[in-house]
């Protein structure tokens, strides 16, 4: 079953925390997971922390779901009061 939300993934060594946002979540974190996705991004600050502590050291959670059309509007409501610190480092990045 699809579930359509905003995520958040969390370094679990570090605290440091990404949020995001897709029409299908479970498959959007397999995504992340994947050594393929890091290679595409090789200066991405979660994807290297991932490669550095382990996979296993990332904690997935849904914060909320939603319908499609109201994804980047929530996402950006929690980056705005969460602010993560993967969305800032990419920001500047």
């Amino acid at each position: 079953m699809k579930i359509s939300g905003v995520y958040k993934i969390t370094n679990t060594i570090t605290g440091d925390f990404y949020i995001g946002s897709s029409k299908n979540v479970k498959q959007r974190w397999a995504s992340h997971k994947c050594q393929s996705t890091w290679k595409q991004y090789p200066n991405n600050p979660m994807y290297l922390d991932m490669q550095k502590y382990g996979i296993d050291k990332f904690e997935f959670e849904i914060l909320a779901e939603v319908e499609a059309d109201s994804l980047k509007e929530t996402e950006q409501q929690l980056i705005e009061a969460l602010k993560p610190t993967y969305n800032q480092i990419n920001a500047k990045g």
